[in-house]
């Protein structure tokens, strides 16, 4: 079968609303700065009402919905799958979608919200975020589409996944379609809550994985140990091929055999919401339209240090990178 789609993903279909506060404001909402927390649509309203007189920026997001959208920014052809609400916020995302030329496959959820995710960033650049899942939280294997998988070259996976009540359900019959049309699978950590509650279903799932990425952090939750080499060396015996990225230190990586590590690229922090999808999103790319594994890490490298040096989980426009890679 024709490869027509370079990645096929499936996450939450969430609109991201982000705004800067000062500190007080995360203390005022009982959160510790810097973390992921999951709210109910009664807690959703009053966090959008503390915010209500700020100046908010709402857009298509998500994980795995950030990362594909970097792939079709660069010119990749992508597809997402999940539900949206009949609501404001699920309109949003459909004609987002349209827009940025991604195949969207989704269902329509009546009655219940758009997943929302409320990011606030104080002045040290931290993300605190607040997500109501809503809609994405009805998530089912219906929602896989095997005709679009099969027709893919590629499959990304993000961690979340595993939070909703049928993820397991999905994800494995992903990996049996995967399997079935030898397409190659892609999987993020996500978060460090991801790794904490559910480290063992993520083990389970390594004979799966063609591709792991995780950050640092999320590798040091994942072996118990701060050390960073170690850590590195443990993640790359546990999957097949692993890139782990450090921030402003750069990425340590092994894929087919090949390890290395490569420097960041030089930037003053703004906001580092959506850095791990560009990098996923536009590693994917890379490795779909050939640039080979340097050209493609040192690309993701690249526009991943665009998107932490502006206020946003993405970017309006691809800059020029030609001096970036070597052709």
């Amino acid at each position: 079968m024709d490869k027509i789609y370079d990645v096929y993903s499936l996450g939450s279909a969430i609109v991201d609303v982000q705004t800067q506060v000062d500190d007080n404001i995360i203390t005022k909402l009982r959160s510790a700065k810097g973390s992921m927390r999951p709210i109910s649509e009664v807690q959703l309203e009053e966090v959008m009402s503390i915010i209500s007189t700020m100046q908010c920026f709402k857009s298509c997001g998500g994980s795995a919905a950030n990362s594909i959208i970097a792939l079709a920014q660069l010119g990749g052809q992508g597809v997402f799958s999940n539900m949206v609400g009949g609501d404001e916020h699920g309109d949003i995302f459909c004609k987002e979608m349209e827009k940025l030329g991604i195949k969207f496959n989704y269902n329509l959820i009546q009655g219940h919200k758009t997943s929302t995710c409320v990011i606030l960033v104080t002045p040290d650049t931290e993300r605190t975020m607040f997500t109501h899942l809503g809609a994405s939280s009805y998530l089912s294997e219906e929602i896989v589409n095997e005709d679009l998988i099969a027709k893919s070259k590629w499959i990304y996976i993000e961690g979340y996944i595993l939070s909703i009540p049928k993820g397991p359900i999905i994800i494995n019959k992903m990996l049996e379609i995967a399997k079935k049309y030898q397409v190659q699978v892609a999987f993020s950590c996500s978060d460090i809550f991801v790794v904490d509650l559910y480290k063992s279903k993520i083990e389970a799932l390594a004979d799966n994985l063609d591709l792991v990425f995780a950050n640092k952090n999320e590798t040091q939750h994942f072996f118990e140990t701060s050390n960073e080499q170690e850590c590195f060396e443990n993640f790359k015996s546990k999957f097949k091929n692993v890139i782990m990225t450090m921030g402003s230190k750069g990425v340590k990586y092994c894929v087919n055999g090949e390890s290395g590590e490569e420097p960041s690229f030089k930037v003053k922090a703004v906001d580092t919401t959506g850095a791990g999808d560009m990098f996923a999103g536009t590693f994917l790319y890379g490795l779909t339209h050939e640039l080979g594994l340097k050209n493609s890490i040192k690309l993701a490298n690249f526009l991943s240090a665009q998107v932490v040096s502006q206020f946003g989980a993405r970017l309006n426009t691809i800059p020029d990178y030609s001096k970036v890679i070597t052709l």
